[in-house]
């Protein structure tokens, strides 16, 4: 079977416990490596009651081993089967005057790295268990084609400067590009889809954000595009009350507060371009940014996101021949995702039982959002994008966006027939993400003639 975890690249799993710290002795530090190396031999054994009584108290009343299991069954389903530990590493964290230390496995699934982060009490229990992607690498098992500039980039015609978005503490280095010679151009706020994206949402051998960014400036409009909190700083995802308003809302209305202040853009023609999840948050960040001139909705989905979980996995084992073990797991995600959709979600469920392991806090923001409705009542013009061959954002959310839509005032519903998820050309499969490929050319021209036409007109 071909890697699939470029494919869901947008799915994030962190189980998120909130470690004890406290002051360990050197003898207890070296045991603790033994006890993590341990914990993952019961995992990878299926033994996973055996696995809990590593536990702290406190663990162990939110973790028992069935909870464990669906924890498990649940990152095997997105990264593939385990296959080794690859590295083993200790962090020390300073805190009110003592330390905690962290053991570090890192585990190479099938389809990429996983590091298994584990904290431990000063008598060697676990304190805190955490799943987040590696680090090192995020894909390891297949060589993919590197990533080579778009025909349509015209370097020698474009000015890049380093920025910086600021939200309170939080600092995201990025990037604004410029078309040489244009006064005062257009300028594009680029929001990234789901999962910790760096400021080119780069994915193996594609860069879709750097393409929009250097085929826009083809064309006369400038662009901001940033590294995204949750790469920049991944423990902020583990904060129980952390929800989509930390993840992307804040920093992109951070972004065009930047934006406003540029001299060397038209702060009067500020556009948002929402790709997937950036493309169902638009609405509320146009919403609370009403200045904003006009909304791009690249590949956004109309349906809430938790429902776009099991029609995804379901297609994906379409296209190949899932064990037994993976066909429970999906299971593991159908439980999920009704947990979800149940009206006894609150704020004492446990990450485990909901989607990637995150908060509750995080689902119950997202189910209180209803992103068409929000849509209908935005003054701003609206282009809606859609990729054909797209299997994670379907034409059914297309359909659902121009049903709502529709008589929108200057709204237009562009379809791409030979696109996938990336607005790239590709198959409707996960192997479409192992190769590499630009932004189709004209998407960027659709894009720039729409801002031009429309979004810039209006704003003189």
């Amino acid at each position: 079977m071909k890697s699939i975890f470029a494919a869901l690249f947008s799915l994030i799993i962190c189980a998120i416990i909130v470690p004890v710290f406290f002051v360990k002795t050197a003898s207890a530090q070296s045991s603790t490596i033994e006890s993590a190396k341990q914990f993952l031999e019961f995992l990878t054994q299926s033994r996973y009651d055996e696995a809990t009584k590593r536990f702290d108290s406190k663990v162990a009343a939110e973790l028992n081993g069935e909870k464990l299991r669906q924890v498990w069954a649940a990152l095997q389903l997105q990264a593939g089967t385990f296959q080794r530990l690859k590295d083993i590493n200790r962090e020390i964290v300073p805190t009110g005057g003592q330390r905690s230390e962290i053991v570090i496995l890192t585990c190479e699934f099938r389809t990429g790295l996983v590091d298994i982060r584990l904290a431990h009490n000063e008598v060697g229990e676990i304190s805190g268990i955490f799943f987040t992607p590696s680090k090192s690498q995020s894909v390891v098992t297949t060589a993919r084609p590197a990533y080579k500039l778009p025909v349509y980039a015209k370097l020698e015609a474009i000015i890049e400067r380093p920025i910086t978005v600021k939200t309170g503490s939080y600092t995201l280095p990025g990037t604004l590009t410029l078309p040489k010679g244009v006064a005062k151009p257009p300028v594009a706020i680029l929001i990234h889809g789901s999962g910790p994206n760096d400021r080119d949402e780069a994915n193996g051998g594609f860069k879709p954000f750097k393409d929009l960014a250097l085929g826009l400036a083809a064309k006369g409009i400038a662009t901001i595009r940033y590294d995204k909190r949750t790469r920049i700083y991944p423990d902020s995802a583990r904060n129980a009350a952390f929800t989509i308003k930390d993840e992307v809302i804040d920093d992109a209305l951070s972004a065009i507060a930047l934006a406003r202040n540029l001299s060397d853009v038209d702060a009067r023609t500020i556009v948002i371009i929402g790709h997937s999840l950036g493309g169902m948050m638009a609405p509320r960040i146009a919403a609370a940014a009403p200045d904003v001139r006009g909304v791009v909705f690249l590949g956004a989905n109309a349906r809430p996101i938790q429902d776009l979980l099991v029609p995804q996995y379901e297609f994906i084992f379409s296209q190949y021949q899932p064990s037994e073990g993976t066909r429970q797991q999906l299971d593991v995600v159908r439980q999920q995702v009704a947990k979800v959709n149940s009206s006894s979600l609150s704020l004492q469920t446990p990450a485990q039982e909901l989607p990637f392991g995150m908060n509750p806090a995080y689902w119950i923001d997202l189910k209180q959002y209803d992103h068409v409705a929000t849509a209908r009542m935005l003054n701003q013009p609206l282009l809606v994008l859609q990729a054909d061959n797209d299997y994670q954002v379907t034409t059914v959310d297309f359909t659902l966006w121009q049903r709502a839509l529709s008589e929108q005032r200057g709204t237009v519903f562009i379809r791409y027939p030979g696109l996938f998820h990336l607005f790239c050309p590709g198959q409707m499969s996960p192997v479409a993400y192992e190769g590499a490929g630009n932004v189709a050319e004209n998407v960027i021209a659709d894009i720039a003639t729409w801002i031009t036409m429309t979004v810039a007109t209006k704003g003189k």
